[in-house]
């Protein structure tokens, strides 16, 4: 049985982002803390879960048909991040993140047509089946997930 971990890029990212005191710049003044804090994160569970397969999944803003269903959806996330100035958004260190992750060679995808989370938790249950699963999400609707394996 081997050791999968999947990863919620979007929630790692914003912790990283948001989580860091203080800002780092590359030397074309863009901000790389996300980056560096994210990598390193990855890597660290590596190490401690002595992971054998990998995969971070990330989705898009527009991503979920629940927003199509109910108006109300989410609503209460109201920032334009496409307005922000460059080290205030988030989003622009994920090109940084990607390189990072290319290089690493593990494995990423973007959910398209549902929400990053819905994603995470049909990959999970697949396969729990033939794996150990470990979700690295401070988002808590994971709990439900929680089985053997």
């Amino acid at each position: 049985m081997e050791n999968v971990l999947i990863i919620d890029g979007n929630n790692l990212l914003f912790q990283m982002f948001y989580g860091f005191p203080n800002k780092i710049f590359n030397k074309s003044k863009r901000t790389i803390h996300a980056t560096l804090g994210f990598i390193s994160y990855v890597l660290k569970q590596i190490k401690i879960f002595s992971i054998d397969k990998i995969i971070v999944v990330f989705d898009y803003d527009s991503s979920s048909e629940r927003k199509e269903i109910l108006d109300s959806y989410k609503a209460n996330r109201t920032i334009a991040y496409s307005l922000l100035n460059d080290e205030d958004n988030p989003f622009l260190e994920e090109e940084y993140i990607i390189r990072c992750l290319d290089y690493l060679n593990i494995k990423y995808i973007y959910s398209k047509n549902m929400e990053a989370d819905d994603l995470i938790a049909s990959l999970a249950i697949k396969l729990s089946k033939t794996n150990k699963v470990i979700i690295s999400s401070f988002d808590s609707d994971f709990y439900q997930l929680i089985n053997d394996n």
